[in-house]
């Protein structure tokens, strides 16, 4: 591929960087952990996908502190929340959610897929998988890369470089509003 067609792929992709990793990782730990209780009580789904969602959400929260030194969302300002990364209202969302996404959508869709002949979807689940795994990869490096930009450290190689050009530090403002350093002393900026 050229380098500005990669370029563009990569600026889409990351865009729904948030969404995929909290709110699609979310909703795949959840038809793991749930999808063979579909036909059970409505309460007990409810109530597993709420506790699910919401510690998913929290790894997730302190995970990309531990990892970048930054935070996308924090609710500590809102009642019944957890250290700030989730909270009860997003608690009842997932809860709300997963019921929705395992009572009616879920079987619906695992009906459609397997219509898919084994081959194709064995090709479709290697390419989806190296999609995410790429897109994984390119987040990463973009957010790795901005810190080292905020800390004065020059590019020393040509994706350094590349991530510099396509993928600075006013772009990912725009694709990750909410985003701020947490400091050595806890403080965010």
């Amino acid at each position: 591929l050229r380098s500005d067609v990669m370029s563009d792929i990569l600026l889409l992709k990351i865009i729904g960087a948030r969404i995929v990793i909290v709110h699609g990782g979310g909703a795949a730990i959840i038809t793991l952990c749930l999808y063979k209780l579909y036909k059970q009580n409505s309460v007990v789904i409810f109530i597993a996908s709420g506790i699910i969602g919401a510690a998913f959400e929290y790894l997730c929260s302190w995970g990309q502190e531990m990892v970048f030194g930054t935070v996308s969302w924090d609710y500590s300002d809102t009642p019944f929340n957890i250290d700030g990364r989730t909270n009860l209202m997003f608690a009842l969302i997932w809860g709300t959610l997963g019921l929705i996404w395992l009572k009616s959508l879920y079987p619906a869709i695992s009906r459609w897929i397997e219509k898919i002949p084994k081959r194709i979807g064995g090709m479709l689940t290697v390419v989806l998988a190296a999609f995410m795994i790429f897109d994984a990869f390119i987040s990463c490096a973009a957010l790795i890369r901005a810190d080292e930009r905020s800390r004065g450290i020059p590019a020393t190689s040509s994706f350094q470089q590349f991530l510099d050009r396509n993928l600075d530090d006013d772009y990912l403002a725009l694709v990750y509003p909410n985003m701020q350093k947490v400091n050595e002393d806890g403080t965010k900026s």
